[in-house]
């Protein structure tokens, strides 16, 4: 029972995988075999995480930790132990993901698991690409790949390329990046990883939607969209319905940006991803800017910072601050604009955000605007107390 539930896991048949799954965890726990039963709950915790169910995920993890524990199966323990980790990343507790990739990685190492090995650590890529530290998830990719490709493991190797484009993506290097999407998306139609596929051509869309070519990142939003919901993906169902709505909306549809960005929306909320509620939050402030609602814009500007600083996703945070400065300033709230400018060129420049030129581009033209002896008059008292002076408006 257990194989098939694998095969039909690797085949994105989740329902399928899922009840071979929950048959085979009946078997073991008839014959009271505890590696048996830590190993199915591990699986069934597997199918629930794709499911976005994390509270359910959670559940069959914490179990299967502690039956694994209690007979000494370190495989299983290190398993469980790292998918709780996953569980609390995409709950926004990145700081608690890290403690458990640390630990399920350790495990790894002490009894040579190395696919898991492997695993552990492109995951600590991930976090620490969602703190903004790029480069240092580089390394982390970097080691995983090299596992991957030394025993063979292919969905983690393509896994793992694909890690590497999003943080050259990060990076600024979009060209370098499409050339990981690429390698890592044949791998995954190779081996008919129907999951992995959609997620690489999402990340497609998204390097043709940053070097300009709307269309053609549309194109791919919307197969990876339709691999998502015929899988069950409810994580890039809401990723591809988001990634629509910032492309038309920069096609000038904030009318159906909108309608885009509040399904992607409702789904982060019923799964408890706070990353990606926190991002759709800043898109729909997007699409009222472009409509002239300042209101709700500077709205759902302020949910979205408040989500994305509680995650620690400072890349995004720097993103909002730039664009509630230049709400600010299409306010004649120049004092606010200047403390956001300021606090996003302090972020972008800590994570190596492109951004930082837009930001910096957002300063001299204000400085413009104002006049050189307004503009350091507002500089000067800005710059030491900027986050006093954002906070005090009731944005943070």
């Amino acid at each position: 029972m257990r194989t098939l539930g694998n095969e039909a896991y690797y085949l994105s048949k989740l329902n399928e995988a899922r009840d071979y799954y929950k048959k085979a965890l009946e078997i073991d726990e008839e014959l009271k075999n505890i590696k048996g039963m830590a190993t199915d709950l591990n699986s069934i915790g597997s199918v629930y995480w794709i499911w976005g169910r994390h509270e359910t995920m959670l559940e069959y993890h914490e179990k299967a930790l502690t039956f694994a524990q209690k007979i000494g199966d370190r495989i299983n323990e290190g398993i469980a132990v790292g998918s709780i980790g996953s569980a609390y990343s995409d709950l926004g507790d990145v700081k608690k993901a890290i403690e458990y990739y640390e630990k399920a990685l350790r495990i790894a190492q002490e009894i040579g698991d190395k696919r898991n090995e492997g695993i552990w650590l492109g995951s600590l890529g991930s976090a620490y690409s969602d703190l903004g530290e790029a480069r240092k998830a580089i390394g982390y990719y970097e080691k995983a790949l090299w596992i991957a490709h030394e025993i063979g493991d292919t969905v983690n190797e393509g896994t793992s390329l694909g890690n590497i484009g999003n943080a050259y993506r990060d990076l600024g290097d979009v060209r370098k990046a499409i050339e990981y999407y690429e390698k890592a998306l044949w791998i995954s139609q190779k081996i008919g990883d129907r999951g992995n596929e959609g997620m690489w051509l999402g990340s497609l869309g998204n390097a043709c939607h940053v070097l300009g070519d709307v269309r053609k990142a549309i194109g791919y939003y919307e197969k990876a969209l339709r691999i998502a919901q015929e899988i069950g993906d409810k994580k890039n169902e809401g990723a591809s319905l988001g990634n629509l709505g910032s492309a038309y909306r920069d096609l000038g549809e904030a009318r159906k940006a909108i309608e885009y960005s509040e399904k992607a929306l409702r789904i982060a909320q019923e799964t408890g991803d706070k990353r990606n509620e926190g991002k759709w939050f800043g898109n729909l402030g997007n699409a009222y800017s472009d409509l002239g609602d300042a209101g709700k814009t500077i709205e759902f500007y302020e949910k979205a910072l408040k989500i994305i600083q509680d995650t620690g996703d400072r890349r995004s945070e720097g993103t909002l601050q730039n664009n509630l400065g230049a709400t600010f300033e299409e306010e004649n709230r120049y004092k606010e604009a200047v403390a956001c400018f300021l606090l996003a060129q302090e972020i972008h420049t800590q994570t190596e955000n492109p951004e930082l030129k837009t930001t910096e581009s957002n300063l001299r033209k204000l400085e413009e605007k104002l006049g050189r002896k307004k503009f350091e008059m507002l500089l000067a008292e800005a710059a030491p107390r900027a986050e006093e002076i954002v906070q005090r408006k009731g944005i943070l």
